[in-house]
């Protein structure tokens, strides 16, 4: 069994003020307030209401776990089956790269079977969820996928 734990940070030195400058808020949210205005929304844009939120903070934080778990199949010589999970959070801010999104949760489940380390079958499910500003939180995907080395 192997257990893991990550925390990230990323930081901008001299964010300009949002009311100023903003960075990076996809445009299906919605545009922040300009001027101290806010402009009505537009068909189609995600409004999630005329605020500063969504754009790259100064500071951004999330953590991720992950754990994995190796089986010998004893009554088939070569068969190693290993099932792994992973979750992560992104818990406060937005960063410049997009790698953090308030609010953002990812999972990873993950079952794989490989025969003599030559062939191998892979099942994946990886579902994301949360936070207001991910524009990504409906993508969850399933991957099946198989091969040989040789």
């Amino acid at each position: 069994m192997t257990l893991n734990g990550e925390i990230a940070l990323r930081q901008v030195y001299d964010l300009p003020n949002p009311s100023v400058r903003r960075y990076l808020r996809s445009d299906i949210f919605g545009t922040g307030p300009v001027n101290g205005v806010c402009a009505a929304p537009s068909p189609g844009v995600n409004s999630t209401g005329c605020t500063f939120a969504g754009y790259v903070t100064s500071n951004a934080w999330g953590f991720r776990l992950g754990s994995s778990f190796n089986y010998d199949i004893t009554k088939i010589p070569g068969l190693i089956v290993v099932l792994s999970g992973s979750y992560g959070l992104d818990v406060s801010g937005w960063s410049y790269d997009g790698s953090l999104n308030e609010g953002r949760n990812v999972a990873s489940v993950k079952l794989r079977a490989e025969y003599k380390k030559n062939y191998y079958a892979e099942l994946t499910y990886s579902p994301i969820w949360g936070g207001a500003f991910n524009p990504q939180r409906d993508r969850s995907v399933y991957i099946a996928s198989m091969g040989a080395r040789f």
